[in-house]
């Protein structure tokens, strides 16, 4: 029987705060020159002896300079949460039907974690009442690995099949070090960094 053990709570992921990115400055643009000042007015003598204000010059023009756009912060890259962990112990079974009640096979997955955070996964596939009679199949996988920040990472892998024409074996062995994946046909093949167990 199936046995379900309550999850640890998990902490909700802490998103990043976005620096607000600092608008660069424009260049000032040149003030044009003017080719020569305007002459200035000689006071007139009929005018009492105060201080004479003085006179404003008109100022050239002045290019505007464009007010920056404060641009809008980047959007923060979402977290991901940590996934749940996996649960030491567990097992589903699957049963296939022809037709609402003509059982005609089951699948077995089972799953065990070791507290070395070493795994092993089984599968068992095959033909059960009278559908066995006409068409014999039975065939069980295994994999052996270690549970890591990456996932499930493989070691070894074995299937077995059993059908009418005989019993046929295979088995893998993933070699981390040299980055190969060698099969018991002597057969081997480049295995690509973030391998995943898939069974």
């Amino acid at each position: 029987m199936a046995k379900l053990e309550p999850l640890p709570a998990i902490k909700p992921a802490v998103k990043p705060v976005a620096k607000p990115h600092k608008a660069k400055n424009p260049k000032p643009h040149p003030t044009p020159k003017l080719a020569a000042p305007p002459p200035a007015i000689p006071p007139e003598p009929n005018l009492p002896a105060e201080p004479a204000a003085p006179v404003a010059e008109s100022a050239p023009p002045v290019a505007e300079t464009p007010t920056p756009v404060a641009e809008k912060p980047a959007e923060p890259v979402p977290v991901a949460a940590p996934a749940h962990p996996l649960p030491k112990h567990a097992q589903m079974t699957f049963l296939a039907y022809k037709g609402t009640r003509f059982q005609i096979g089951e699948a077995r997955h089972r799953l065990e974690i070791g507290d070395d955070h070493s795994y092993t996964l089984q599968v068992g596939i095959n033909t059960t009442g009278l559908a066995s009679l006409f068409k014999t199949f039975e065939m069980n996988q295994q994999s052996s690995g270690t549970v890591g920040a990456q996932g499930l990472q493989p070691d070894e892998f074995s299937e077995n099949r059993l059908t009418a024409k005989g019993k046929q074996e295979l088995t893998a062995h993933f070699d981390w070090t040299n980055k190969q994946l060698e099969f018991s046909s002597g057969n081997h093949t480049p295995l690509p960094e973030q391998t995943q167990d898939m069974l």
